[in-house]
This record gives C-alpha cells, sequence and structure tokens, in this order.
C-alpha cells in the first residue's frame, strides 16, 4: 500500500495516547500534545507521500499542541505546512495573531516558529487535512509567503480546487488505488495547486501570469481525471462542464502536454490495467474485470488498444509477468 494508515484502535484504551503522539512526532512535527481524552484516545491519520511533499489526513478528538522554541532547535524540518479543515473548528496562536478556523478555511504555519493549535471536536472527532511543503519546493519568495503565517486564508477560487484535489488523494490513499508512478506525478500537480493558492492569497491584486494559472487549472483536470478513470462516460464534455470551461478551450490547454485529452484518459487507464495485471494480489480477477475497472467497457477494443501500446495482448502481458519474463 502507497499510503499508511495507523489507527488508535488497534490499540489498547491506556496505550493510544502516547503512542499517538510518537507517531505524530515521528511522522509529522514534534509538538506539546495534550487532551482531556487520554485514557480512550480515538485518532486515525493517513499519511501520502507525493515526491518531495507529503499529504497527512487526521481525525482527531478535542486536542492541544504546542510547537515550542526548544523542539524546534531539536528538530525542524523547515517545512510550511497548509491545513484545510474539514470539520470541527481550529485555532492556532503564533505570535500576536491569532486565527479561528471553521470547515473549508485553510491555515499555512511553518515549523520553524513557534504556535499553538488546538482542534474542538464536534461529533466526537475534528478532521483535518494538512500538506507539508519544503520551504525549498515553493516557488515563491518567501517574502511574499510568510505574512500569509498564521492567517485564516478562505478556500474560495483556487483555494476550492485544491481542496478538491486533496479529498480525492485521501479518497484514492483510502481505496489503495494509487501507484508509486502516480505519486511522483501528483507531486508537482498539488504543489503547483497550492503556489497558485498562495500566490492569489500573497497578492490577491496582483494573480499570477496565464500560464501559471492555466498549469494549476490542468493539474486540478489531471488530478479529476485520475480520480474518475473507472467512469466509462468520463470525456472531454463531462470534464468541460465539470471545471466550467468550453471543450475548445480543455483541448487548448492540452495543446502543450504530450496528449490530447482522450489519449491522456487511454493512456492513464491503460497503465492502471497494467499495474493491475502485473499484481500478484489480483491474480484470480479475469482480464475483463480489469479492464471494466478503468472504464473499457469492449473486451475487443481493450485488447487491441492495449496490445497497439505495449506490444502484447493482456493476458499474454499477465502470462509474461506471472513466469517472470517481462
Amino acid at each position: 500500500m502507497i499510503a499508511s494508515i495507523v489507527r488508535t484502535s488497534d490499540l489498547p484504551p491506556a496505550d493510544r495516547f502516547a503512542w499517538w503522539r510518537k507517531v505524530i512526532d515521528q511522522d509529522l512535527t514534534p509538538t506539546r500534545t495534550t487532551s482531556e481524552h487520554t485514557g480512550d484516545f480515538r485518532a486515525q491519520a493517513v499519511f501520502l507521500g507525493l515526491d518531495r511533499i507529503q499529504v497527512s489526513d487526521l481525525t482527531i478528538p478535542t486536542l492541544q499542541c504546542r510547537r515550542t522554541p526548544t523542539l524546534i532547535r531539536r528538530c525542524d524540518p523547515e517545512r510550511y505546512q497548509l491545513a484545510l479543515v474539514k470539520s470541527g473548528v481550529v485555532g492556532m496562536t503564533r505570535g500576536r495573531s491569532e486565527a479561528r478556523l471553521q470547515a473549508g478555511d485553510f491555515i499555512l504555519y511553518d515549523t520553524s516558529h513557534p504556535f499553538d493549535f488546538h482542534a474542538v471536536a464536534e461529533n466526537r472527532s475534528a478532521q483535518l487535512t494538512i500538506l507539508h511543503l519544503p520551504r525549498t519546493a515553493l516557488p515563491l519568495p518567501a517574502n511574499r509567503v510568510d505574512p500569509l503565517l498564521g492567517q485564516r486564508l478562505g478556500a474560495a477560487g483556487t483555494g476550492a480546487i485544491l481542496a478538491s484535489c486533496l479529498d480525492s488523494l485521501v479518497v484514492a490513499a483510502l481505496a489503495d488505488s494509487l501507484s508509486v508512478p502516480d505519486t511522483a506525478r501528483l507531486g508537482p500537480v498539488v504543489r503547483d495547486l497550492a503556489t497558485a493558492f498562495l500566490g492569489h492569497h500573497a497578492d490577491p491584486e496582483d494573480h499570477l501570469p496565464p500560464e501559471p494559472r492555466q498549469q494549476a487549472l490542468i493539474s486540478h483536470i489531471q488530478v479529476f481525471i485520475e480520480h474518475r478513470l473507472g467512469d466509462p462516460a468520463l470525456s472531454p464534455a463531462v470534464i468541460a462542464e465539470a471545471h466550467h470551461i468550453s471543450v475548445r478551450y480543455l483541448h487548448k490547454l492540452f495543446e502543450r502536454q504530450d496528449a490530447t485529452v482522450a489519449a491522456w484518459i487511454r493512456r492513464r487507464r491503460l497503465e492502471r490495467c497494467r499495474h493491475d495485471l502485473g499484481d500478484p494480489a489480483l491474480a484470480t480477477r479475469s482480464v475483463h474485470a480489469i479492464a471494466a475497472r478503468w472504464g473499457f467497457t469492449r473486451a475487443e477494443h481493450f485488447n487491441r488498444t492495449f496490445r497497439a501500446e505495449y506490444g502484447a495482448t493482456p493476458g499474454e502481458y499477465r502470462r509474461a509477468i506471472s513466469t517472470g519474463h517481462l
């Protein structure tokens, strides 16, 4: 599995909180964490690595976290952390700045400065998705980004696109439908969306130039396609309507890509099928079932398309993989 999922429910109640603190300190950022639910701490974390960046989805009870100067001196990964609140109420204090966030809000903070964070659960839990970005991975100057630290950032416009992308990634991670090449491709996509979002908030009167804006839109469209590859009805018209653009403009956006929209969909479907055909865990699943899972409804068309791309029929490819001849 590409993503890692940890649940405190796998442990005895008395061990859950200490274990959770250790996991978060190791995989995210060391903080001093306290909670009124230490006797039976029920939480879940999904960690997904995307090349140089990471996405973490946390479902937590009411708690408080403090990032202190001592902890910063001890360990500082020098990362921006962009958090999307999905449920519950979140508050953050950073220096003299205080922010209160509700579902749909973003907040940016970093590991190099102290902060106090608290989450108040609604219906027993709060949920937030955090995008971890190394400072060197964000193509925006620090003097534009740092004034945003600790501020509530609304999710309208590019924020809504970024939120949708993060939601889709978490769903895909939980469904175990991502491969290693997928994560390598998606890393730059997510970075571009975050750059467009932060660039807008850093200087709303001076939006990103047309080219970065177009790249951010293309990145979101590609994530949209990835999430719906199994839908046989996926088409340029469906994609254009979902993004409130014309089919003509959609094709224009893809002129700089190495494939047309339809070719991009076909190639990604074939790559998914090839991955599944080589997966020993799916050895009992028929070739037709695998093809149908990724949007190919006609067996002859799938066999012909697969052979044209890889030089072998799906059945031949699967046999070659299973016998070690490929």
